[in-house]
């Protein structure tokens, strides 16, 4: 089927570097993963700012957690509804 998958990620802070509780997060990136369509994360912010929608790309890792990639930013999201945001460095 065609079509595309939206994720709430009900108010993660992709400011914050420390790990967040997001409850129900894991299952439905979980979720997202097995369709295998391409997937949006909506309802973030940045701060005190709210963000657009944003693309991810989703990978499972050894450890049984998902990683979200989107722009310039590292999402691991963790059985028990962990997620910590790693910002990749940029260059100049």
């Amino acid at each position: 089927m065609n079509g595309y998958v939206i994720i709430d990620c009900d108010g993660l802070d992709l400011d914050k570097s420390t790990k967040q509780t997001i409850e129900g997060i894991f299952s439905r990136v979980e979720e997202a993963f097995r369709t295998g369509k391409p997937c949006v994360a909506y309802n973030c912010v940045n701060g005190y700012y709210k963000v657009s929608p944003i693309s991810i790309m989703i990978t499972l890792n050894s450890d049984g957690n998902y990683i979200a990639t989107a722009n310039t930013f590292y999402i691991e999201i963790t059985p028990v509804d962990g997620a910590t945001v790693t910002k990749f460095s940029q260059s100049n």
